[in-house]
C-alpha cells in the first residue's frame, strides 16, 4: 500500500514538472527575440562588457549659457544628422555598432554635410579589434582601436554577424579608414552629458534586465526581471523636462520606436559608461579627375604632352602641376582659361600650368567661337581659417557656392560668390568671418561677396573649452586646505578662485593651452607652476607650511 502511495506521488510530481516546463516554454515564446525583425531564441544580442572607470578620468562638460530643454540630432535645425539604424543580429557586437553609430553622426556634424550618409564597417572594427560574438567587447577597446587604426567603409568589410578573420577586409582598408581623433569618459552628471551632446552623439553602455526585451515604445523604467547583460548604444538626444535620453539601438528599424528607445535619467546605469568622441578628418582622396573642355569643340588642350579633346578627362594626384597648352584650330586664337576646382597660373596665357587640388574642369576659350567677355574685374581670393587667437587652423572645409574645398586655398573668381564655413570642426566652433586686416566680414557662417579684386577671407573658430579641477592639500598633514587662493593665467586671460571646505577648485570654460598657476594661503609658502592642458584635467597640489 505504501509503495502504491509513493508511486502515486511520483506520478503527480512528474505531471507537475511537465506542466511547469510547458508554461516556461510558452512564456519564452511570447518574448520578443533576436535580430529585431525576426523572432528567434534568445531574445536579443547584447555584448557590452563592464569596466572600471577611475573618477579622475571622467570629464565634466560645460557649455556657456543655458542648454535647450529638448535636443535631438535627428531633428536638429529641422534635419537628421544621424545615420540609419542597423541590426547586429545574433552576434554580441553591440559595442562596434554603438561606436560606429556615434562616429558616423560625428562625421556628418563635423563636416557640416547633412546629405552625406557615411556607412562604416562594424565587422572590421569588431573582428580586427578582438571582439567575439559569444563574449562581447569593451567600449574603451573599441574607441582605442578607432583612434589608432580606424575602420573602413562597409563595402570594404560587409557585416556578417559572426566571428571572421580580420584578413577578410579589403586589402586597401588602411587608406579608407575613418578614425576617432580623441575620446574621453564623461561625468555621470546628466547636465554634463547634455552639454556633451551639443557636439554630437555619445557612445554609452547600460545594464539590460529581462523586462527591457518587452519594450515597444515610451520611456523605459526598469521594474522587474533579472540582469541579462550589458548593451552598447549611441545616445542622440535628451529631454531634461521629462528626464529621458533618446537612444539609437542596433536591433533593426522595426524594433522599439523605429529602432530607437527612450530611457529615464538614472536608469540601469545609463550614465555610468558614457564616452564623448571627436571624429578625425575623413581619409583624403589621393587622385582627382579633371574634365577638359574647349570652345570651339574642335580645339584641343595639351596636358603634359597628351592631347585632350573637348569633353575628355584626366586623372591626377593631389597637388600635381600639369603643363597645359591651348591648341587652336585654323582661324582661331586663344582668349582665356576658365578653371573650376583647379587653379591656373595665368588665365590669359595659352601656355601655362594647372595645379590640381580637387576634381574639377578646365576650359579653353578661343576667339571666333563667341568667347566670354574678358572680365573687367576679377581677383585672386585666398580663403583660410584661424582660431580666435589668430593661430592657423588647417583642414577646415569651406564651400564656395556649391563646391567644397579644404582651407587654406586660393581661387581666381569674378562676380558674386557665396562662402560657407563648417559650423564645428573637431570641437572648434565657428564664430565669424574676417578679412586680411581682421575686420569683421560676417557673423553668419555664409556670406556673399562680389569679387572685383584680390581678397582674403578667414573663418574664425573658437577653440574647445575645458575644465580644471585643483585639489589643494597640506604637504605635511595631507589634509585639505580650505580658502587657498588660486590664480591661473594664460590663454584667454586670468582666472581666479578660492578652494572650498574640501580644498577643491573647479574652473570651467577655459581654453586648452599653457597656464601659469599661482596658489597662496595663510601660513603656507606660495606655490607656482606651469600647466599644459589639452583636455579637462584634475591636478593635486601640496602646499608647504611656513616654518
Amino acid at each position: 500500500m505504501r509503495e502504491e502511495l509513493r508511486l502515486g506521488r511520483r506520478s503527480k510530481d512528474v505531471v507537475s514538472v511537465f506542466v511547469i516546463m510547458l508554461m516556461f516554454v510558452a512564456i519564452l515564446a511570447s518574448l520578443p527575440t533576436a535580430r529585431g525583425d525576426v523572432t528567434t531564441e534568445p531574445p536579443f544580442s547584447l555584448g557590452a562588457l563592464p569596466e572600471d572607470i577611475p573618477e579622475e578620468e571622467r570629464v565634466v562638460e560645460y557649455v556657456a549659457g543655458a542648454l535647450p530643454t529638448h535636443f535631438d540630432w535627428r531633428a536638429q535645425d529641422g534635419q537628421n544628422w544621424v545615420t540609419s539604424v542597423k541590426n547586429q543580429g545574433g552576434c554580441g557586437s553591440c559595442v562596434a555598432f554603438g561606436a560606429v553609430g556615434a562616429l558616423e553622426g560625428q562625421l556628418k556634424i563635423q563636416m557640416d554635410d547633412v546629405s552625406w550618409n557615411p556607412d562604416l564597417s562594424e565587422q572590421h572594427l569588431f573582428s580586427c579589434g578582438g571582439g567575439k560574438c559569444s563574449m562581447g567587447w569593451y567600449l574603451s577597446a573599441a574607441l582605442n582601436r578607432l583612434q589608432q587604426y580606424g575602420t573602413p567603409d562597409e563595402a570594404c568589410a560587409p557585416y556578417r554577424g559572426s566571428d571572421v578573420a580580420c584578413s577578410t577586409s579589403c586589402s586597401d582598408w588602411q587608406s579608407r579608414a575613418y578614425k576617432v581623433e580623441s575620446w574621453y569618459w564623461l561625468s555621470t552628471n546628466p547636465e554634463s552629458l547634455e552639454a556633451a551632446l551639443q557636439n554630437g552623439p555619445l557612445l554609452a553602455r547600460f545594464d539590460v534586465y529581462s523586462d527591457f526585451f518587452s519594450y515597444r515604445s515610451g520611456i523605459y523604467h526598469h521594474t522587474s526581471g533579472s540582469l541579462a547583460g550589458g548593451h552598447a548604444i549611441a545616445i542622440v538626444g535628451y529631454d531634461s523636462v521629462e528626464r529621458y535620453w533618446i537612444v539609437k539601438n542596433s536591433w533593426g528599424a522595426s524594433w522599439g520606436e523605429n529602432g530607437y528607445f527612450r530611457i529615464g535619467f538614472g536608469e540601469v546605469g545609463i550614465e555610468q559608461w558614457v564616452a564623448s568622441i571627436s571624429a578625425a578628418p575623413p581619409p583624403q582622396t589621393t587622385s582627382y579627375s579633371v574634365t577638359f573642355n574647349t570652345n570651339p569643340s574642335s580645339a584641343t588642350i595639351g596636358a603634359d604632352g597628351a592631347a585632350k579633346a573637348d569633353g575628355s578627362t584626366g586623372i591626377y594626384s593631389a597637388g600635381e602641376r600639369v603643363h597645359v597648352t591651348a591648341q587652336a584650330p585654323s582661324g582661331y586664337q586663344f582668349s582665356s582659361w576658365e578653371a573650376n576646382g583647379v587653379s591656373i597660373d595665368s588665365t590669359f596665357s595659352a601656355d601655362t600650368y594647372m595645379t590640381v587640388s580637387n576634381s574639377g574642369s578646365l576650359k579653353a576659350y578661343l576667339t571666333g567661337a563667341q568667347p566670354p567677355p574678358a572680365p573687367p574685374a576679377s581677383g585672386q581670393v585666398t580663403v583660410g581659417a584661424k582660431t580666435t587667437f589668430q593661430d592657423e587652423f588647417r583642414g577646415v572645409k569651406v564651400k564656395v557656392d556649391r563646391r567644397k574645398y579644404s582651407a587654406p586655398f586660393s581661387l581666381t573668381l569674378q562676380g558674386a560668390h557665396t562662402f560657407t564655413a563648417t559650423s564645428k570642426v573637431r570641437k572648434f566652433t565657428f564664430v565669424r568671418w574676417e578679412d586680411a586686416s581682421g575686420t569683421l566680414v560676417s557673423s553668419a557662417k555664409s556670406f556673399t561677396s562680389d569679387i572685383q579684386s584680390d581678397k582674403a577671407f578667414y573663418a574664425i573658430y573658437d577653440p574647445p573649452r575645458v575644465s580644471i579641477t585643483l585639489t589643494v592639500k597640506d604637504a605635511t598633514t595631507r589634509k585639505a586646505v580650505a580658502g587657498a587662493w588660486a590664480s591661473i593665467e594664460g590663454v584667454g586671460g586670468v582666472f581666479t578662485s578660492a578652494t572650498n571646505a574640501y580644498g577643491k577648485i573647479v574652473i570651467s570654460g577655459v581654453y586648452a593651452g599653457t597656464y601659469h598657476l599661482t596658489i597662496s594661503a595663510d601660513g603656507y609658502n606660495t606655490l607656482e607652476k606651469t600647466l599644459s592642458i589639452s583636455k579637462s584635467t584634475k591636478q593635486k597640489v601640496a602646499l608647504v607650511p611656513i616654518a
